[in-house]
């Protein structure tokens, strides 16, 4: 049964990388890239076992010069992470989309790449955003999907009552969700993940 904005969904857990592996790919930044004042974007996934190590990376796109790919996935596998927890609470795969920003403040490009923050997994049109100042609205949506690829759970990462009609929303678009996650071993598993969904002002869907 597919669980909306469920309190048992609301345990699920994304895991978190702590600030020395952080850190240490902050300091990845290949040196011709310094010399040359380039900067630069690493959007990748990673899978994170139960136990919270990390078995699987694959980098998604480079955004600015190639310098920067394939400088990320090798570091970061076999590192352990904080451990991912399911819709029951207990401790279960991962799937995770994140960035590693390289940049030199005072450059063009440098402060462009610090300005970025992500893109939007999922984007909606609707006609007005109520209670929202600008032009749309980011939320985080936690997933918990089982070993055949289908969403079972939907939660928000934060719990904010004023956006419930938005949350519902989002959730019921990503009903036809169809990812299966491998284990280490290939073997299909549940896991969790993170989506950020987008709402613009606009004409609705």
């Amino acid at each position: 049964m597919l669980a909306l904005l469920s309190t048992a969904a609301g345990l699920m857990m994304m895991p978190e990388m702590g600030p020395n592996l952080t850190w240490h790919l902050n300091d990845l930044y290949p040196q011709r890239a310094v010399q040359r004042e380039q900067s630069g974007i690493v959007l990748f996934e990673y899978s994170v076992a139960p136990d919270g190590r990390i078995f699987g990376c694959k980098e998604t796109k480079v955004i600015g010069d190639q310098v920067f790919s394939a400088l990320v996935c090798d570091e970061i596998m076999g590192k352990r992470v904080s451990i991912p927890k399911g819709p029951d609470g207990q401790p279960i795969t991962a799937l995770v989309s994140s960035f590693v920003k390289f940049s030199i403040p005072d450059t063009k490009d440098g402060q462009w790449v610090n300005g970025f923050y992500g893109t939007p997994d999922l984007e909606l049109s609707v006609q007005s955003l109520p209670g929202v100042e600008g032009e749309f609205l980011d939320l985080g949506l936690l997933l918990g999907v089982d070993a055949q690829g289908k969403m079972t759970d939907c939660a928000p990462e934060k719990q904010d009552g004023a956006q419930a009609g938005f949350l519902t929303a989002a959730c019921q678009q990503l009903t036809s969700w169809n990812r299966i996650l491998p284990d280490a071993n290939g073997n299909p598993v549940p896991y969790v993940t993170r989506l950020n969904v987008r709402f613009s002002k606009g004409q609705a869907d």
